[in-house]
């Protein structure tokens, strides 16, 4: 009887193993596929590259002189400088740039060393001898003068053969520079004679005036400034 439970107790423990082997067995028979990775999503940056090319965007003039022409009553004596080039600004950018510029506010007039501005009145000629008293104020010599600006996207040929158009700041549209595209910027300066000065009827005040300036100013100056906006993206 003893030896009979000692088989039965071997069979019974074979039976569990062999239980075991086939859970083993099926479980990796029937488990689900798996598989698995990585990787690196990399985003490539639009170019930003807008720079002046050309010039540092401060115009000086000072070969201008007055015009030559007799005082009219009812007309304004006008004479203006050659065209000086004052930037070349390049988009060299993957998206587009609107461009725009500026005319600082204040003009900068360099005395000659000995020479002081006036005040007020205190610039006076005797319209019969043309003899001057007093000196002009800084803002009647600035008044005297006014700059234009002109663009044009190829100044290959020179300015006076390019197709340009005047630049007004704060009312000219903005300029559109495609990727790889330039506009350069031109000056002139006029000088305009105060020829209702006193309410002249003969002109020797304006001409005095004039003269005054070209025998105490040095160099009259502005500076020009630009801004270049983004105006496309990428993707399109």
């Amino acid at each position: 009887m003893t030896k009979r439970k000692g088989v039965i107790s071997k069979v019974f423990v074979v039976l569990v193993v062999l239980t075991l082997l086939s859970c083993c067995f099926l479980g990796s028979t029937f488990a689900r596929y798996t598989s698995g990775g990585s990787g690196t999503a990399t985003m490539q940056v639009a170019k930003w590259d807008v720079e002046q090319t050309y010039g540092d965007m401060n115009v000086s003039f000072n070969t201008l002189s007055p015009s030559m022409a007799v005082w009219q009553s009812g007309k304004t004596r006008t004479y203006s400088s050659d065209a000086v080039k004052i930037a070349a600004i390049k988009n060299s950018s993957e998206v587009n740039a609107n461009v725009t510029f500026e005319v600082g506010d204040t003009v900068t007039v360099a005395l000659d060393p000995s020479t002081t501005w006036g005040w007020g009145t205190s610039f006076a000629c005797d319209p019969t001898t043309g003899a001057v008293t007093g000196a002009p104020s800084q803002d009647e010599v600035e008044g005297l003068f006014s700059i234009t600006l002109y663009v044009t996207s190829d100044d290959s040929a020179g300015f006076d053969n390019a197709t340009k158009e005047e630049y007004i700041p704060g009312t000219s549209k903005e300029i559109t520079l495609k990727p790889n595209e330039a506009v350069y910027l031109y000056a002139t300066v006029t000088w305009t004679s105060d020829d209702d000065l006193n309410s002249t009827t003969t002109g020797v005040e304006p001409d005095a005036l004039d003269t005054w300036v070209g025998e105490n100013v040095e160099s009259v100056a502005w500076t020009v400034s630009f801004k270049a906006v983004q105006s496309s993206m990428l993707p399109k």
